[in-house]
C-alpha cells in the first residue's frame, strides 16, 4: 500500500518557496497544506495558486495538526523562528541554505533539532546534483587517484540584486554552495582560509555587496581549494550563470561545466539556456534536483533515509563563508575551528 503524502507547510514565498510549493502540489510523497509570509500579497497570491490557506506568520501555520513538517524559504537572517517553532513542536525542517545568517544562529536551529530529535535538512541542493553526486561518486571509486586540488566558479548575473537588493554577502549566499562541496569532496575539515573580495559595481547600483570574491582553502588533509564567487555578470549574458569545478587527483581529473544546461535557445536579439534543473517539465511532469530533494525529506520524515545534508555539514559551510569574509577584511589567512 502507498503511503499517506507528508503534510507540508511553506514558510517563506520568494523565488524558492513558490517553487517547493508547486513541487509538493505534484508530488506524490507530499501534500501542501498551508503557506505563510509576512508579505499579506504574497501569501494571498499563493495560497489563490495552490488553493491552500495562507497565514501572515509561521506559528499558526506550525500550530496545525496536519502540518508534519515545514520548509523554510525565508531571507537567511529570517529562518530561527520558524524552525524553531516547528522542531521545538517535534516538526520536520526543510531549510533552504544557508542554514542561517551566522554559524551562531545556525547551531540553535542545529540544538532544537537534537533536543527534540526532529527531522532537519539543509537545503544545499548540489548534493542532489546529478553532475556532483557522479563526480563524488567517482572520487569514491578511486578514479581519480587521491584528492590534491580542487577548483570552483560560481557566477551570477548583476541581476540577481533586482531580487536580493543587497541583503546578504557573497560568501554567506553563494560561496556556502562551493565551500560545502569542496569539504564533501576533499573528505576533510578546514584548517586555513585566506580570502580576498572586491567591490564597486554593485556599490554604483546601490548594493553594498561584493561584486566578486576568492577564497583559498587548505584542509586538513592537506588538498588545496579555490574558490570563486562572483554576481556581476553582464545581464544579457546567455545563461545567467557561470559555473565550473575541476578535481585534480594524484591519478587523474574531473571537470564538470555547468554554464550551459546542455540546450540554447537562440532567437534574433538573445541566446538563453532551457531550464533543465530547476523546475523543467518533460512531457507535463516536473523534474528538478529539488523535486529529488523534496522526496530524499519525506523518506526522512518516514525513517526511510537519514538526511544527506546534516546540521554540522551546514554550520561548517557558514563557518568558511565567516572565515573568508573576515579574512578578505583583514587581508590575512583564518585558522578554522570547525564544529567537530
Amino acid at each position: 500500500m502507498s503511503k499517506a503524502p507528508v503534510g507540508i507547510g511553506v514558510v517563506g514565498l520568494g523565488l524558492m518557496g513558490r517553487a517547493f510549493a508547486q513541487i509538493c502540489t505534484e508530488t506524490a510523497e507530499t501534500r501542501l497544506v498551508g503557506v505563510a509570509d509576512i508579505s499579506e500579497r504574497s501569501a494571498r497570491a499563493a495560497a489563490d495558486q495552490f488553493g491552500v490557506p495562507s497565514y501572515p506568520a509561521a506559528d499558526d501555520l506550525v500550530a496545525r495538526a496536519d502540518v508534519q513538517a515545514i520548509i523554510v524559504a525565508t531571507p537567511e537572517d529570517a529562518h530561527v523562528e520558524p524552525c524553531l517553532l516547528a522542531l521545538d513542536r517535534g516538526k520536520g525542517v526543510l531549510v533552504e541554505k544557508p542554514i542561517a545568517d551566522s554559524a551562531a544562529h545556525g547551531q540553535t536551529i542545529a540544538d532544537a533539532a537534537a533536543r527534540s530529535g526532529a527531522v532537519l535538512l539543509v537545503g544545499h541542493v548540489l548534493r542532489f546534483h546529478p553532475h556532483f553526486v557522479l563526480a563524488k561518486q567517482a572520487i569514491d571509486e578511486g578514479r581519480v587517484g587521491r584528492v590534491r586540488q580542487l577548483q570552483t566558479r560560481r557566477l551570477a548575473s548583476v541581476r540577481a540584486q533586482e531580487r536580493l537588493r543587497g541583503r546578504c554577502s557573497l560568501p554567506i549566499f553563494l560561496g556556502v554552495h562551493d565551500y560545502d562541496v569542496v569539504r564533501w569532496f576533499a573528505e576533510s575539515e578546514p584548517a586555513r582560509i585566506y580570502g580576498e573580495s572586491q567591490r564597486g559595481v554593485l556599490r554604483d547600483l546601490g548594493y553594498d555587496v561584493e561584486d566578486v570574491s576568492w577564497a583559498l582553502i587548505t584542509f586538513e588533509n592537506g588538498v588545496l581549494a579555490a574558490c570563486e564567487s562572483g554576481w556581476v555578470l553582464p545581464g544579457g549574458h546567455p545563461s545567467g550563470q557561470d559555473g565550473r569545478i575541476a578535481v585534480q587527483g594524484t591519478e587523474g581529473r574531473l571537470d564538470v561545466e555547468l554554464m550551459h544546461q546542455g540546450i540554447m535557445l537562440s532567437g534574433p536579439d538573445r541566446s538563453s539556456s532551457l531550464d533543465t534543473l530547476f523546475l523543467p517539465r518533460v512531457r507535463g511532469e516536473l523534474r528538478s534536483i529539488f523535486v529529488d530533494e523534496l522526496r530524499h525529506f519525506a523518506r526522512c520524515l518516514s525513517g526511510e533515509a537519514t538526511p544527506l545534508v546534516t546540521a554540522r555539514d551546514a554550520i561548517v559551510a557558514v563557518q568558511m563563508a565567516e572565515a573568508v569574509i573576515e579574512s578578505a577584511r583583514t587581508h590575512q589567512p583564518v585558522g578554522m575551528t570547525p564544529l567537530r
